[in-house]
């Protein structure tokens, strides 16, 4: 997921100072002092209770997330957590899945620098600059969103199933939306007159290239319980969801904007139909034309995107955007 999404242009630094170096230079430091506290110091996290939530970084921007999404205030929950992880004896709160997850993090930055930051520079023009933090907290809403300051992860979610390298991965999808968002200043493309469905197509590309980056990243950092991943696997989900992705383009003239934002998040984010339908877009760009032909999109925009995807497959294979010229 991504909010706050307006980031430096490319080659400039999050202050915004200009810079020389190369996507392969970036630096990207595991901010792990939040999650710390929460697993080491939960009962004066606890006893803090909003003062904590207020002053440290990564929370602040959990709830910018909530804010900006109008998802409820995550404050209660995160704080009910906490308690429940109080509660826990001294043997079962050492053991809980939370510490171990918390130390493999910790070990493992060297091996995700080493790894994750050549893989994700592959994907990207070379004046791209990774180099935000991530950040790591516990209990809240959103499992992983980017924001202009990083990307947030919450170690406890479920869905990560204890498993350190489905965290790793998603980092790797997380990222990718921090270099696409310095691009976007920069597009060649002229963007759609419905600033709707505009939102709409830059969502297929951003978050759909997102997942096709992270699934190429399957051999050092495997990912075994993303959904995504097992949703691209099989052709008929993905013929499904473009056939749902269509109908939405489709209606989008009879309905009314909050009636296509709604129907936009259903189908396309909740339903995964963004993400699904274009990471199988960048699998068909990149097997057909190579992975330079599909970081050149990047450079030009999503109509752009879309256009060379529906012209290397049959016609009851594309994605149908209203007003989209060939």
């Amino acid at each position: 997921l991504v909010f706050l999404s307006t980031l430096p242009p490319a080659g400039t630094t999050a202050s915004g100072q200009e810079h020389t170096a190369s996507c392969l230079a970036s630096s990207i430091p595991h901010e792990t002092s939040t999650l710390e506290r929460i697993v080491r110091e939960t009962e004066a996290v606890l006893k803090e209770g909003r003062a904590f939530w207020e002053a440290e970084r990564p929370l602040i921007l959990a709830q910018g997330w909530a804010d900006e999404v109008r998802s409820p205030n995550p404050y209660e929950g995160f704080l009910a957590a906490v308690e429940g992880l109080v509660a826990l004896s001294a043997t079962d709160r050492a053991s809980h899945a939370i510490v171990r997850m918390t130390d493999e993090i910790i070990a493992r930055q060297g091996e995700w620098q080493e790894t994750a930051i050549p893989h994700l520079c592959s994907f990207f023009p070379q004046e791209v600059d990774l180099s935000r933090p991530s950040f790591f907290v516990a209990f809240i809403p959103p499992r992983a969103f980017a924001t202009s300051e990083g990307i947030v992860i919450d170690v406890a979610a479920e869905y990560w199933n204890g498993d350190s390298d489905n965290i790793l991965n998603m980092m790797i999808h997380e990222f990718f939306h921090v270099g696409y968002g310095q691009l976007r200043p920069h597009r060649t493309d002229t963007p759609l007159e419905n600033g709707r469905l505009d939102s709409m197509v830059e969502s297929i590309q951003n978050e759909g290239m997102a997942v096709w980056v992270a699934y190429e990243a399957r051999t050092a950092f495997p990912a075994p319980g993303e959904v995504d991943n097992r949703l691209l696997e099989s052709l008929d989900d993905v013929a499904d969801l473009r056939t749902a992705l269509n109908g939405l383009f489709e209606r989008s003239s009879t309905i009314s904007d909050d009636q296509l934002r709604r129907q936009g998040w259903r189908i396309g984010v909740t339903n995964r139909a963004y993400y699904i339908v274009g990471a199988h877009m960048a699998r068909v760009i990149q097997a057909e034309r190579g992975k330079t032909a599909l970081v050149e999109t990047l450079a030009k925009g999503p109509l752009s995107y879309i256009r060379l995807y529906n012209s290397l497959v049959p016609e009851d294979e594309r994605v149908r955007v209203p007003g989209l010229t060939p």
